[in-house]
Order: C-alpha cells, then sequence, then structure tokens
C-alpha cells in the first residue's frame, strides 16, 4: 500500500477474514471468498480524541448493523476508544440510585444488579443471553460513573444525613445566641488546627564513591513535624499564626524558636499535638 495523507481513502487487498474478524484459511467457505478483493479502507494517524462528524458517520454505520469491530477498521479508530451503551433505561436507574442514596442504604453494585433484574427484566435477560453477568455489572459501574456517582468507602453513622442537618443547625442557632449575648464580636474567634512536615530526614543522600568517610548527617535541633493554629476573630481581623514545636519545654528547642520571627507566636510541646495548655 502506498502511503497516503492523514484521512485519505487507500485501496488494501483484502485475505480470507473469518467471522469473527480473525484470518482464517482452513474454513469450510474459503471457496466462497475471492482473495484479493480491493476494498476502500480510511487510513488515519492514531489519536485519542476524534471529530464530531467522524462519530456521527461510525454511529450511522453501527444503527445500520455494521458491528463496531468492523466500524473501527473502516474508519481508522483504534480498539476500545469508545463505550457502546446499550441500557435503555438510564434515567430511572439513576432516579432509584438517588432515592436510595437519599435514605443513607448502603448501595453497592450487586444491589444494582438486582433492581435492574427485577424492573427490567426483559433487558436483563436478553443480555445476559449473551454475555457474563460480570459484564452487566462492569456496564452498571460505568452508568453510575458516568451519572456523576463515585464508589466511596462509607462511613458508619446513627442518624441519617437529614437528622444530622437538623441537628447542626439547632446547635448553631442555640449556641449562636448564647455566645452573641454574652460576648462582643471582638472577642468570638473562630480557629483552626493543621500539621506541618519540614525538614524530613531523607532516605538518600549523595556521598563520593570510594570515599572513608562514612554516609552521616548532623542530627536535627528540631524535628519534623509543628502545629500551626490559625485564628481569626468575628470581626474577620486575623491573629498571628501559633507555631507548636515538638520538644522538651525550657529545652534547646524552646531556646531555639523563640527567635524565629515577631510575625508568629512559637510554643514547645511534648508531642505538637496541642493537647495542653499553650
Amino acid at each position: 500500500m502506498k502511503c497516503v495523507e492523514d484521512g485519505a481513502i487507500a485501496p488494501l487487498r483484502v485475505w480470507r477474514v473469518g467471522k469473527d474478524g480473525t484470518q482464517d484459511s482452513d474454513s469450510e467457505d474459503e471457496e466462497d471468498v475471492i482473495v484479493g478483493d480491493a476494498v476502500d479502507v480510511t487510513v488515519r494517524d492514531r489519536r485519542n480524541t476524534y471529530p464530531n462528524g467522524l462519530k456521527v458517520e461510525v454511529l450511522d454505520d453501527i444503527n445500520a448493523g455494521l458491528n463496531i469491530t468492523t466500524a473501527a477498521r473502516l474508519h481508522a479508530i483504534k480498539s476500545r476508544t469508545a463505550v457502546l451503551n446499550s441500557f435503555p433505561h438510564c434515567d430511572e436507574l439513576v432516579q432509584w440510585i438517588k432515592q436510595m442514596r437519599r435514605d443513607d442504604f448502603p448501595l453497592k453494585t450487586s444491589h444494582v444488579l438486582v433492581f435492574v433484574k427485577e424492573e427490567f427484566s426483559d433487558f436483563a435477560t436478553a443480555y445476559l443471553a449473551k454475555n457474563k453477568e460480570e459484564s452487566l455489572g462492569r456496564m452498571m459501574r460505568w452508568i453510575t460513573h458516568q451519572r456523576g456517582f463515585s464508589f466511596r468507602y462509607p462511613s458508619k453513622s446513627i442518624l441519617s444525613t437529614q437528622d444530622l442537618e437538623a441537628e447542626q443547625r439547632k446547635f448553631a442557632s442555640e449556641v449562636g445566641a448564647k455566645v452573641k449575648a454574652t460576648y462582643e464580636r471582638a472577642c468570638i474567634f473562630n480557629a483552626g488546627e493543621t500539621a506541618v512536615y519540614y525538614d524530613d530526614t531523607p532516605t538518600r543522600i549523595i556521598n563520593e564513591r570510594g570515599s572513608k568517610k562514612g554516609v552521616k548527617i548532623k542530627g536535627l535541633t528540631r524535628s519534623e513535624r509543628a502545629s500551626v493554629l490559625l485564628i481569626v476573630s468575628a470581626t474577620g481581623r486575623k491573629l498571628r499564626p501559633v507555631v507548636i514545636f515538638k520538644g522538651q519545654p525550657g529545652g534547646g528547642v524552646e531556646e531555639e524558636v523563640q527567635s524565629i520571627s515577631n510575625r508568629v507566636v512559637t510554643a514547645v510541646q511534648k508531642n505538637a499535638w496541642m493537647d495542653a495548655q499553650v
């Protein structure tokens, strides 16, 4: 075959091809096939995305009765670039999933399969007659993922989501009213703690080959972890961050961190988890 430009039509010589798309020269129907038949095949460079016009042409060929493998070969589309969704009840399935999760039901793929078999028995029977049940499960997972759902590890809760939200609103209204009546806005603070890791001990270091000096590093005065407390008042004024280092109170670590910066407040605790008075 001569080299052609991207998207050009090139004549190809066809050898014996079986019904399953594989070469089969020992078939009983070999006398019905003319070796050397010329067909027009579109030759393109492989790519990850395709224009909408090409997609419409491929779908028209498939709807006309052409199988997916043949359509992909004729349009020079690499394998496994598209998924054919043959499930016609996606909207009903999505509404059922939303309703089940609204009640905090621990929904799994097995529950979806049971629902499809019970509610859409005609489709399930016809599909399972040609495919395995694992294939139906993969289709259901693909549909749920494409429709905005994800698979997560469950978290146990005694109350439902609606009850938790109502309890949160009740607590915020009651406690917020008491705090507002007792303190001024400038005396109400919102604080958040986060962990900071620094100066991690390296797993590998650069050392000269053949050097007699051992691969040693100087010990770190401060540990690799600190807790940072960020505080903002109800008026919007931000306070200086409080940085808590791990070390012995009154020891060398505390003497070192006192002169870090006047833009932060430093403290030292044994484990830096802010589990003692700062």
